[in-house]
C-alpha cells in the first residue's frame, strides 16, 4: 500500500540501474535526482556542475485525484524524465551533432516504457520533446503516463497505524455480563480470517 513517495523511490532506483558512458568513455552509473530545473540552473551559473548523463523525474502539472473511498485515491500523473547530455565533439568529423543522447533515449524508452513503479499501473509514453537551441548540454524530454493508486492518507494502510494488522486466527478473551444478577461468562475464542466479532458474539448470546 503505497504513497506517492514510494512510487518516486522505485522510479529513481529503475533510473539508476541503467548504464552509461561518460564522458572519459567508461561506462558508469548515471546521476539521477528528482529534477528542480537543474539544467538551467547550472548554464546560469547558479548550480555547480554535476556528472553527465544525468537523469531527473519531475511530476508535471497537477494531478487529478479521484477519491474511491477509505482515503484510497487514483489518478494519471503524467511522469516526465529530462535526461541531460553534455556532449562537444565526437571526432568523426560531426561536429556539434549528439547521436549519443538518442542512445540513451531508446535506453529510456525500453526500460520504462510497461514499467510499473511502486503502487502505479504500466507506463506509456505520451510526449516527446526536443532540444534545437542547445549549447553544449543537449536536453531530451520524455514524458510518460501511467495509473497510480496513492493510499497515504488511508485508514486502511498499515503504515499510518491507524488499525493493527495480524496474521489470522486472532486470539480473543470475551466477558458477557447477562445483567439481573446473573454471572459473567468468559469464553477463550480463535477468530479465523473469515469470521468477524459479531459471529462471536452472537455464539455467547446463545451459550
Amino acid at each position: 500500500m503505497a504513497g506517492i513517495a514510494d512510487g518516486i523511490r522505485s522510479i529513481l532506483a529503475a533510473l539508476a540501474a541503467i548504464p552509461v558512458v561518460n564522458g572519459d568513455g567508461a561506462t558508469t552509473i548515471p546521476y539521477v535526482r528528482v529534477w528542480k530545473n537543474q539544467i538551467h540552473r547550472l548554464e546560469a551559473g547558479e548550480l555547480e556542475a554535476f556528472p553527465m548523463p544525468a537523469f531527473f523525474l519531475e511530476i508535471s502539472g497537477l494531478i487529478d485525484w479521484q477519491s474511491v473511498g477509505q482515503g484510497v485515491n487514483t489518478g494519471d500523473p503524467d511522469w516526465t524524465i529530462h535526461i541531460a547530455h553534455e556532449f562537444y565533439d565526437a571526432g568523426d568529423g560531426t561536429m556539434e551533432q549528439d547521436l549519443a543522447v538518442f542512445d540513451l533515449r531508446d535506453t529510456i524508452l525500453n526500460v520504462l516504457t510497461l514499467f510499473q513503479p511502486t503502487g502505479g499501473g504500466p507506463w506509456e509514453c505520451k510526449q516527446e520533446e526536443h532540444d534545437i537551441n542547445n549549447k553544449n548540454i543537449y536536453h531530451l524530454i520524455l514524458k510518460f503516463r501511467g495509473h497510480f493508486i496513492d493510499y497515504a492518507g488511508s485508514r486502511i494502510n498499515p503504515s499510518t497505524t491507524k488499525f493493527q494488522y495480524k496474521e489470522p486466527p486472532t486470539p480473543i478473551v470475551i466477558t458477557a455480563d447477562p445483567g439481573k444478577g446473573g454471572s459473567p461468562v468468559q469464553r477463550d475464542f480463535q477468530i479465523p480470517s473469515r469470521t468477524t466479532l459479531v459471529s462471536v458474539v452472537k455464539q455467547i448470546n446463545k451459550e
